[in-house]
């Protein structure tokens, strides 16, 4: 088998154990949903309300020739789910929308200067983190 065929190979064999390839973000006024997805095929959902969100951070990872703005958004629970400003569809939405439903999030005005430059190099930064000792 070539080069390219292993590739292929490997591709094939990912996707068949549900690796997630990206992610679909979707929001409503109660919830953020990101629904996970192998290839094509929808593997999971997850409603995530806006009241269990307790950090985004957003950080820019440099990819050899482009650097890519990603989100890290933790959850009440510890997990959490990055997302990739050009593989997730709903990014633009996201980033746009998130201001208007966690109080203190900063907005793309806000953060994008920061986080984008200088080129090729880490930058991180938090955007919101609820506070702990206020009931949501």
């Amino acid at each position: 088998m070539g080069s390219l065929g292993y590739i292929v190979d490997k591709l094939k064999k990912a996707v068949s154990k549900n690796v997630v390839v990206h992610y679909v973000i979707d929001i409503s006024s109660e919830h953020l949903q990101i629904t996970e997805m192998a290839s094509t095929r929808k593997t999971n959902d997850h409603f995530i309300a806006w009241n269990r969100i307790q950090k985004i951070v957003l950080f820019k990872q440099d990819c050899i020739t482009v650097d890519q703005i990603r989100a890290l958004v933790i959850i009440d629970d510890e997990s959490s789910f990055e997302l990739r400003e050009d593989l997730d569809i709903g990014w633009k939405d996201f980033i746009h929308e998130i201001p208007n439903h966690l109080e203190g999030c900063e907005t793309e005005d806000q953060w994008f200067q920061a986080v984008a430059f200088p080129a090729f190099e880490l930058c991180e930064r938090t955007i919101y983190e609820r506070n702990l000792n206020v009931c949501p």
